[in-house]
């Protein structure tokens, strides 16, 4: 009798979700068919995308949390199905425990999100516009992975990466198992490598950087004299001049004043050129200064991306280095925010994926464009070449 009533409640019930389900296909013609979802082919492949785009499909479709376990195995495959199989029995119809079992593989390594974000191609037949917001899920995912949650922490991981990139490998490894690793501390831990194992001069050195300005401690401290006209000397010029400005206080609006009389040739023609209006604005002579000598937010990105370290140069200084020329252009982008600095970062990586025409016409764009903007430049490209589709490989471009 017991198990007659258990069978009437089990068919009621089922009855009962079917309904549920025929009156949510408004949405879908056959919104559960195996055909509408997204297919996991392994472990090492994007499967945390995937899943998003599952539940995003469950959304559409008015599929409660509950009963989304029912249709997620037929999703599965391979090592994911294996991952799937590590859930216990008493927990098979927890889809958030699923969930948590199948990203696993992703859970606290950030490496993995930046290796996957570096490394992304565009899928044949994919849009730029469906490119890019993968690329901008990956980099998100990896910040995320690296508790990056405010503007002032993004120079963490992204100065890092540029960091281990002249590191040795075994300090790399070491960095990278080192959880929260600043790369502060990942340029402590390449010196102290060094200092037990100093690296062979085997390639030649390199051209010093200009020294910095020298100057006279018994005299006024914008009594500055040195200058060199190439841009990186202007560049760090500049930096020295604001940053002992600021700590003498000195009025903003007094600073053009100081900065003319350290100035000669044509540079300080360029500055005694400009309107009478902008005579005080330091901030409008600067941008007059940096477009005389061709510098660029392009131009920090650059420099950011190619910096050199000496063969004696300790870690540590090559990193102020690197938070240097980070800081350079954040500031030429005006950055101010996380999601600012995600929208330069996947544009960056986007116009790698990019044909040459389209990452010229896009860094010679005057203000950063968006990576919607990008990707629709690309997009529309790629329609008027459509040729270049099949021949656009990761390999043939370059930012």
């Amino acid at each position: 009798m017991e198990v007659r009533q258990h069978n009437r409640l089990a068919n009621l019930e089922k009855a009962q979700m079917q309904l549920r389900y025929n009156r949510s296909s408004s949405l879908s013609p056959t919104p559960f068919s195996q055909e509408h979802f997204p297919q996991f082919q392994d472990v090492s492949e994007d499967t945390d995308w995937v899943l998003l785009n599952f539940e995003k499909l469950c959304a559409m479709c008015n599929v409660p949390e509950p009963d989304r376990v029912f249709y997620l195995p037929n999703a599965l495959k391979s090592k994911a199905m294996g991952c799937y199989g590590d859930v216990p029995m008493g927990a098979c119809c927890d889809y958030p425990a699923i969930k948590a079992a199948l990203l696993k593989p992703y859970d606290g390594e950030p490496e993995i999100h930046r290796v996957k974000f570096r490394d992304m191609a565009l899928e044949a037949g994919e849009t730029f516009n469906s490119f890019y917001q993968r690329l901008h899920y990956r980099y998100d995912r990896w910040m995320e992975a690296s508790d990056i949650k405010q503007f002032k922490d993004c120079y963490r991981p992204l100065v890092l990466e540029q960091l281990l990139q002249k590191c040795p490998a075994i300090v790399r490894q070491k960095v990278l198992k080192h959880k929260g690793c600043s790369p502060y501390q990942a340029a402590q831990i390449a010196d102290d490598h060094l200092h037990l194992h100093p690296e062979p001069a085997s390639q030649p050195r390199l051209d010093r950087c200009p020294p910095p300005p020298i100057t006279d401690k018994n005299t006024d401290a914008f009594l500055l004299q040195h200058w060199s006209t190439d841009n990186e000397s202007i560049l760090d010029f500049l930096d020295l001049f604001e940053c002992r400005s600021t700590f003498h206080q000195l009025p903003k609006s007094q600073w053009v004043k100081y900065l003319c009389g350290k100035l000669k040739g044509k540079v300080l023609d360029v500055c005694l050129s400009v309107p009478q209006e902008h005579k005080r604005d330091y901030d409008f002579v600067k941008a007059e200064i940096l477009r005389f000598y061709g510098i660029t937010p392009e131009t920090h990105r650059i420099k950011f991306r190619t910096v050199q370290r000496q063969d004696d140069q300790p870690f540590t200084a090559f990193y102020q280095n690197l938070l240097c020329h980070y800081n350079r252009w954040m500031a030429a982008c005006e950055v101010q925010t996380i999601e600012q600095c995600a929208n330069l970062m996947v544009v960056e990586q986007l116009l790698t994926r990019c044909p040459p025409e389209v990452q010229g016409r896009v860094t010679s764009m005057q203000n950063p464009p968006t990576p919607e903007a990008v990707a629709r430049i690309a997009d529309k490209y790629m329609i008027l070449h459509a040729d270049l589709q099949q021949n656009l490989t990761p390999h043939e471009t370059g930012p």
